[in-house]
């Protein structure tokens, strides 16, 4: 039997539950041209509709015979019928493909083919009726938004709408009422998906909900139509340092920049990746390229701040009077940390020498117990005592060893100490941290 005749089968076993349950079911009709085939060997031929019951055949002469389902053994598909369950089936695809096409010249086209290729036939005049509601649509001017076909005047009160919306959510994020903010995002994106401001505000919320991938979906929406955005191109940065993606972080900061020269948000970002770039990573040609333009750019940018009284501090800016206060600070943290540099060289020192001679008696040790073994007048493997000596410098490793021990905890301890000296700065040049452009 066919796969067309054991789908038809389950689906009247499913309409039979339902109808033993009480539920009603309306008439579901087949396509014309099935044959519907009995236990006793007989057979119907015609227009055939699934009732609760079993079926009834419509013949030629369009008298009705109605079929209990125990009396049915299969219905078999004619070479027509499947002719035209194939010209259905492409139909029903090209219904579906036209929903995602915006230009209804490329649509009309598509069912004009179509309709040459089934002429005179039921699927042929379902494809009419299509084409007539798209030759309607194009002679009105219509143009999608989102999943509707509107008038250029709908899509204007749309796009109003939108912005309307869009700047009552910016709002609705600064008072920090992220949730109610999102839920008008996602009203204006239902309406129309492609709405940019949308779709950036809404990428925002979602990164301060850690969904970062989403986020940078919605970003990659305002690119695709504004490529050289700088906001964007900032954004997207930050979220690729996040997922531990430096280089490709780097390289959307370099299209910021070019976007957007001497910007202030964009140059503290970079100052920030910069300087926290692994250093396996700074020869690299990108990482190269971005220190090269964050430096062109940032020695005009701090000129021009400098004249408004404005100076650097790592990302951040501060005022003259900070500048000043910071740096004598600075200048006093460091000679502390140059003084416990020096000590936690000397320690390093110490440490390296009893290592090279813990290294020197192991080998000496390791000489005495391979001169201890010989073989006596029959070849047998023997071993001499050890030397007293070996015992001495086994004793002398222990030594070291415990020695060794204090100085690390001691080097640990400076190094501790030095962190927190470091932290005494009451303004860190860098704060770990790169942020988006709302």
């Amino acid at each position: 039997m066919s796969t067309f005749t054991d789908r038809t089968q389950f689906q009247w076993r499913q309409r039979t539950v339902l109808a033993a349950l009480g539920v009603a079911l309306p008439a579901a009709p087949l396509a014309a041209g099935e044959v519907l085939k009995l236990k006793d060997g007989t057979s119907r031929e015609g227009t055939i509709k699934r009732t609760p019951e079993g079926y009834d055949v419509t013949d030629s002469a369009g008298e009705v015979t109605h079929v209990d389902a125990d009396n049915v053994k299969g219905i078999d598909l004619s070479a027509k019928a499947a002719v035209g369950a194939e010209a259905e089936s492409r139909l029903a695809s090209l219904r579906r493909s036209s929903e995602n096409v915006a230009d209804i010249k490329s649509i009309i086209e598509r069912y004009d083919r179509f309709i040459e290729q089934n002429k005179q036939s039921p699927v042929g005049k379902e494809a009419e009726r299509d084409a007539a509601v798209w030759h309607e649509r194009q002679e009105k001017g219509m143009v999608k938004v989102g999943t509707r076909w509107v008038s250029p005047e709908e899509k204007s009160r749309i796009i109003e709408q939108g912005v309307s919306l869009a700047e009552e959510a910016r709002q609705l994020m600064r008072a920090g009422r992220t949730k109610d903010a999102d839920a008008l995002l996602q009203q204006i994106l239902t309406d129309d998906p492609a709405d940019l401001a949308a779709s950036y505000l809404r990428a925002l919320v979602l990164y301060k909900q850690e969904q970062l991938q989403p986020a940078r979906k919605l970003f990659d929406v305002v690119l695709a139509t504004i490529k050289d955005h700088a906001p964007t191109l900032n954004n997207v940065a930050v979220i690729c340092w996040r997922q531990n993606q430096q280089p490709g972080a780097l390289n959307f900061y370099i299209q910021a920049m070019l976007a957007a020269p001497l910007n202030r948000a964009i140059l503290n970002n970079v100052a920030e990746a910069l300087n926290a770039m692994p250093q396996n990573q700074r020869g690299n040609n990108t990482f190269q390229r971005c220190a090269r333009l964050f430096t062109e750019q940032d020695t005009v940018l701090q000129q021009q701040m400098a004249q408004q009284g404005w100076y650097r501090w790592g990302s951040t800016w501060v005022d003259k009077v900070q500048i000043e206060q910071l740096q004598a600070i600075e200048k006093e943290i460091q000679k502390k940390l140059d003084e416990m540099s020096g000590d936690y060289d000397d320690l390093k020192k110490k440490i390296g020498k009893i290592d090279d001679d813990i290294d020197d008696n192991v080998r000496r040790m390791k000489m005495m117990e391979d001169t201890s073994v010989g073989r006596d007048a029959q070849g047998n493997l023997f071993r001499l005592p050890l030397p007293r000596r070996y015992n001495d410098l086994a004793d002398e490793n222990r030594k070291l060893g415990q020695d060794r021990g204090e100085l690390v905890k001691k080097a640990d301890e400076m190094r501790a100490a030095a962190k927190q000296v470091q932290q005494r700065i009451p303004t860190p040049r860098f704060t770990m941290v790169q942020r988006l452009i709302g």
